[in-house]
């Protein structure tokens, strides 16, 4: 998502916060708000609790695959709109 806002000249701030990505996007192209849908404001807690969370947690193979499941729909999501755009 920071790579679309990049191509599309907005200013982003160094942020794990992936509401506010998918928000910036949307101000661009309304068809990012879909990505809620998808859950993808979820994935932002695996960046910021495994990283500098107080507490080790460990999530279950079930969480990780639809983390990753999650993760692979985002990055299609983003990739078709790079192309669309001829930016990659």
């Amino acid at each position: 998502m920071k790579a679309h806002l990049i191509f599309n000249g907005k200013e982003i701030r160094k942020t794990h916060d992936i509401a506010e990505l998918i928000e910036s996007c949307s101000e661009i192209d309304l068809d990012f708000k879909k990505l809620f849908e998808l859950n993808a404001d979820e994935l932002a807690g695996y960046a910021v609790e495994l990283r500098y969370g107080e507490e080790f947690y460990l999530p279950t193979i079930d969480e990780t695959k639809e983390a990753i499941e999650i993760a692979k729909k985002v990055r299609e999501f983003v990739k078709k709109k790079l192309e669309e755009k001829e930016l990659l």
